[in-house]
């Protein structure tokens, strides 16, 4: 018998807004849990917390008395062994394929558990999702040759030879048929019959409900029910609620129960239902017609909780997160470009430490207000530092008969450390070296954090606007100002795809690493998949180049809209201006 598996108070930030808040639940071995909700509430996430694929930011995970994270709130470690106790489905699973053979494939989801070469091929044999129960054959296939089909059918038995003691799968039934289905609700059963759990975000609630046990709502990153499916049937609005459509035995059920039927007080069976409506017509002599509904069993109702379709429809923390609003959003994308211009200027007029200070708090300034959430900025700030002092100790790095000369000449006036007979460290050209990239580390961040807030559609407009004289030059300002917008839509995407795909290899390899990250042994794992999508985002690309004309000639120009300055636009400019004036002037008095 597995352990049960217990959230406590778990919780997850998104760029420094909570997206999912103290999430406490027991799920119970030996059961198959559904959880349910709109696109965007946070199932994925809570998916992905219980996974160890998601770093959560309070709380823990427990499997029986085991933690899945360890370490002080701060300097949180994954546990391996708590790890190995789970397999994770995720959605698209199709797209985590990388190995040349299918065999391959088993071969890396088993590695984790030291198996030897008699119980691996056992595990494979018994993969009830492959075809022809794992022949030679089928084994030696290019996973990249199969059917989309196919390839979801092997993701699942590649979960299944694992034989988690806890399955966590995102959506198994998307675009598999109804055998497909079916199949899935048997293993599911023979997990459930060996004491093994099962947690399942689903929008087919008809699809999987026959084989569920408890049901799970959660609603804007909180859980705001959770019940058995019979207790679902006293209060259908929480499918509305949720934004599940009420399935059509569910309907019929209640219909029947308004008409006066006495149908059996559980989650609709269309088998059980009919031989109870059969014989309820074979002991009644009266006309059901306008009679008095005859009530089902007598059991008595959960109890309600506490929800607001409206708090759903609404913006919910997930999509406050995309739709993010930051005080840079309003401005004319020119009026960015020429405020980072002059600001960039007054930092290169520093000459000194004094003006380097101050523009290190102009810097800060500007990062603060422009609400860049911290772990977007702090990543580039971190490589660029890192970078600046290595460059800074390798300038003052003096080797062999370079001491002699160097310590004569000008170059070196100031401190001269000796590391050994032979190498010597000067502090002076370190110090330069670190001031001058310092400054441009400034410039990049400011830049970062001022452009990152340009909207991809103003920056098309914005550049067809500032470029359009030289359309008399015939060069193709459209092709350019649309290439440089979806560069600038796609390469989030780029780091996104990264993290979602090292995440994937982390699961399959139960590296015990932070989130997002991929240990250098599960680069290939990680590389392959990322590489095929960026595949998929260049046909993408290229499908909205053909839909927008781009390269056809005659095609006749339209315009949503232009861009025109504001009020707002010129306040910031003078307010860069201002700062430019400021440095010039801090550069020649100091």
């Amino acid at each position: 018998m597995s352990s049960d598996l217990k959230a406590v108070d778990v919780s997850i930030q998104v760029d420094g807004k909570l997206v999912l808040q103290e999430v406490n639940h027991e799920f119970r071995a030996g059961s198959v849990t559904l959880i349910l909700g709109r696109s965007g509430s946070g199932k994925t996430m809570l998916l992905e917390a219980l996974s160890g694929l998601r770093e959560i930011v309070q709380g823990n995970v427990f499997i029986g008395a085991r933690p899945l994270w360890k370490g002080s709130q701060t300097n949180r470690k994954l546990q391996r062994q708590a790890m190995l106790l789970l397999g994770t489905g995720f959605q698209h699973p199709e797209q985590q394929l990388f190995a040349q053979t299918v065999e391959a494939e088993f071969n890396y989801n088993l590695r984790p558990y030291r198996l030897t070469t008699v119980q691996k091929k056992q595990r494979i044999s018994e993969a009830s999702f492959l075809p022809q129960q794992g022949s030679d054959d089928w084994l030696k296939q290019d996973p990249f040759k199969l059917s989309g089909g196919q390839k979801r059918r092997l993701t699942l038995a590649l979960l299944e030879a694992t034989a988690p003691e806890w399955l966590l799968l995102d959506e198994p039934t998307s675009g598999v048929d109804s055998v497909g289905v079916a199949q899935l609700c048997q293993q599911l059963e023979l997990r459930k019959a060996s004491g093994k759990g099962t947690i399942v975000v689903t929008h087919d609630l008809e699809g999987l409900i026959e084989t569920a046990d408890h049901l799970v709502f959660i609603q804007a990153g909180q859980l705001i029910w959770s019940g058995s499916p019979s207790a679902l049937l006293k209060q259908p609005e929480l499918l509305e609620a949720s934004g599940l459509a009420l399935p059509a035995s569910m309907e019929t059920q209640r219909m029947l129960q308004e008409a006066g039927f006495n149908v059996p007080n559980a989650w609709p069976n269309a088998i059980h239902t009919a031989e109870s409506i059969a014989k309820q017509l074979v002991n009644s002599n009266s006309n059901l017609n306008g009679e008095k509904a005859i009530k089902p069993d007598s059991e008595e109702r959960s109890p309600r909780i506490n929800y607001n379709l409206a708090d759903e429809t609404s913006e919910n923390p997930l999509r406050q997160v995309i739709k993010r609003s930051t005080p840079m959003k309003g401005f004319d994308p020119r009026a960015i470009w020429l405020t980072y211009i002059l600001i960039s200027s007054g930092l290169l007029w520093q000459t000194n430490w004094v003006g380097w200070g101050i523009a290190a708090i102009i810097t800060l300034g500007i990062i603060q207000f422009t609400k860049v959430p911290y772990k977007l900025w702090s990543r580039p700030a971190i490589g660029l530092a890192i970078f600046t002092g290595v460059a800074a100790i390798f300038s003052g790095v003096i080797i062999g008969d370079m001491v002699g000369s160097v310590a004569q000449s000008n170059e070196v006036t100031g401190l001269l450390w000796q590391i050994t007979p032979q190498v010597h460290f000067a502090f002076r050209p370190a110090v330069a070296t670190f001031y001058h990239f310092s400054r441009l580390v400034m410039i990049m961040l400011i830049g970062f954090v001022l452009l990152s807030n340009i909207n991809h559609l103003h920056l098309k407009r914005a550049l067809e606007q500032g470029l359009k004289g030289l359309r008399y030059l015939r060069l193709p300002i459209e092709q350019f100002a649309l290439t440089a917008a979806l560069m600038i839509r796609f390469l989030p995407l780029l780091t996104y795809e990264w993290e979602k795909f090292a995440r994937i290899a982390a699961a399959r390899g139960k590296y015990a690493v932070r989130p997002g990250r991929v240990p250098i042994r599960g680069l290939r794992m990680t590389v392959i998949p990322y590489l095929m999508s960026l595949i998929r985002l260049g046909e993408l690309l290229s499908l909205i180049l053909i839909i927008r004309g781009i390269g056809l000639a005659g095609r006749k120009e339209t315009r949503v809209f232009r861009l025109v300055f504001q009020k707002a636009d010129y306040k910031l400019v003078l307010v860069a201006i201002t700062i430019l004036v400021f440095l010039i002037l801090i550069a020649k008095l100091t």
